[in-house]
């Protein structure tokens, strides 16, 4: 079970309706990566002990295994692209070996700017592309690309709220941290073997309302062949 940030906002004045949803999640191991919002709330102390209370594992550039059946999974968790500072090492030491399930959790689908000029060196030193002169500069923010390009096979992000409104025809017209149109607004990309999953959440950000965006918690069923 992951939660990919947000929790709580700067509006946020006591966590007592996390701590009941907190109380209602079934057993099983929990996972949170920190998103801006929780970064600048005046509750993030009392978040971050909430969420230890409960079980939840804080995966602020830190990484875990787990074995299920038999299976491994390896899941490396980013600080917030945007308000935090995410560790490039952590992608290109994830440690994931043949047959194991590898999940990247991050907040957002893409990367601020200080975060692309963060890792922009372990895009380019990716042993994928051999001449220097062909690598593509990365400077699109992609989060999706990046992991793709480290061999993960899972990544997990949230923060756009599934654009939160939508127009019918044109759908989504803003997210945050990307232009117009947004590129990356909810559901399944693919980039290689790489896939990524963005949740639309529960919450609202700034106004709030959702129109063509329904809340969701998601419930995702990985096969291997």
């Amino acid at each position: 079970m992951v939660l990919t940030g947000d929790l709580v906002d700067e509006h946020t004045n006591s966590i007592e309706p996390l701590n009941s949803l907190l109380e209602c999640l079934p057993e099983a191991p929990r996972f949170f990566v920190p998103g801006n919002h929780d970064k600048i709330a005046p509750v993030t102390r009392e978040l971050y002990a909430s969420l230890s209370k409960y079980g939840v594992t804080i995966l602020d550039n830190k990484k875990v295994s787990l074995s299920k059946k038999g299976k491994r999974v390896s899941i490396v968790g980013l600080d917030d692209p945007y308000l935090g500072t995410p560790d490039p090492e952590l992608l290109t030491g994830h440690g994931a070996s043949e047959g194991e399930l590898s999940i990247l959790l991050c907040h957002a689908p893409t990367f601020g700017s200080q975060a692309v000029a963060q890792f922009k060196d372990t895009w380019d030193s990716c042993s994928k592309e051999v001449a220097t002169s062909q690598k593509p500069r990365f400077t699109s923010g992609s989060v999706l690309e990046l992991a793709s390009r480290h061999d993960f096979d899972l990544v997990l992000a949230g923060h756009t709220h599934g654009g939160q409104i939508k127009i019918p025809g044109l759908g989504a017209v803003f997210v945050p941290g990307q232009g117009f149109p947004p590129r990356y607004v909810e559901g399944v990309y693919r980039s290689g073997s790489t896939a990524m999953f963005i949740t639309r959440g529960l919450g609202t950000s700034r106004l709030p309302v959702r129109l063509f965006s329904r809340p969701e918690v998601a419930i995702i069923r990985w096969f291997t062949p």
